[in-house]
């Protein structure tokens, strides 16, 4: 079955439906329009809104709601699909039927779980509380205007020598809307530091610049994967970001995959060896002269 290029599982004479999305309603009284306006977000960024945001119909036996008692609940993604418009914002629109709730009473739709992480949440509504009655037929309108706050990149510096005491500094580049900005770290060992607004989307270069006598290898501290086998790593900013930077003395570490003292203890040893085979082949070779 198709309604509103959506596709259905059900019995059209009976009205009986199975699928994500609720059936529409009918237009016969009493029954809620509810309009939901979104401003600031793209279709991927509304997926991840519509499994969570929320609308509660809520009924009372006043207009106070002290004590609302929820009578149904519904997810964006139940009341149908969203429609873009020309200025890029998105419109939600769905009648929810009271045929069954009971008149006399007060009645009002709340919205829930409509924050989203990275962004701040503006929301105005018209949310008046209605008496139903058996004609009623009341709207309730939500907008929701989000502001991208940017993205967290949280650099650790890792160091691998004789000698950790040093200071390494980097510099974290990047372009927003007021233009190309560069931002200079300094980190020691098992030190870290977080940049936070940075626009998502945003082409982001780390480059550390004090390298002498290291290699660099820049690697995802949650998997161990390796970003960069270098100084410096260009990324896509989209979402919160974490990089550790490690630095590895190019001097051979005792103990830890250089030569160690091995090799000299056994290099003596041989040396040694060489002079006592050498003097005894002398003597004999003298001593037998001599006889």
């Amino acid at each position: 079955m198709l309604y509103n290029n959506e596709n259905y599982i059900g019995n059209h004479i009976d009205n009986v439906w199975f699928s994500q999305q609720i059936p529409p309603a009918s237009s016969e009284a009493p029954n809620f329009t509810l309009t939901k306006h979104v401003v600031g977000l793209t279709e991927d960024d509304l997926q991840l809104l519509s499994g969570k945001l929320t609308f509660t119909v809520q009924k009372s036996a006043d207009g106070s709601f002290t004590d609302p008692e929820t009578v149904m609940t519904y997810t964006a993604t139940n009341l149908g699909s969203w429609t873009p418009n020309g200025d890029g914002s998105w419109t939600l629109s769905a009648r929810i039927s009271m045929k069954d709730q009971a008149p006399g009473y007060y009645y009002r739709i709340e919205e829930s779980y409509a924050e989203l992480h990275g962004f701040k949440l503006t929301a105005t509504d018209t949310n008046d509380a209605v008496q139903l009655q058996s004609t009623t037929v009341a709207a309730f309108t939500f907008t929701n205007t989000y502001a991208d706050t940017g993205r967290a990149l949280k650099l650790t510096k890792i160091v691998n020598a004789p000698d950790t005491t040093g200071s390494f500094t980097f510099t974290v580049s990047y372009t927003d809307a007021g233009g190309n900005l560069q931002k200079s770290v300094i980190l020691k060992n098992d030190e870290s530091t977080t940049i936070t607004g940075i626009p998502r989307g945003a082409s982001v270069t780390v480059t550390e610049t004090t390298t002498d006598g290291y290699t660099v290898i820049m690697k995802d501290p949650s998997t161990g994967t390796v970003l960069a086998g270098s100084s410096s790593y260009t990324f896509t900013m989209n979402d919160d970001t974490a990089v550790d930077i490690y630095n590895t003395s190019t001097v051979a570490l005792p103990e830890t995959g250089g030569i160690g003292r091995g090799i000299f203890l056994y290099a003596g040893i041989a040396l040694m060896l060489t002079a006592v085979i050498t003097g005894c082949l002398l003597r004999r070779k003298y001593g037998k002269e001599g006889d």
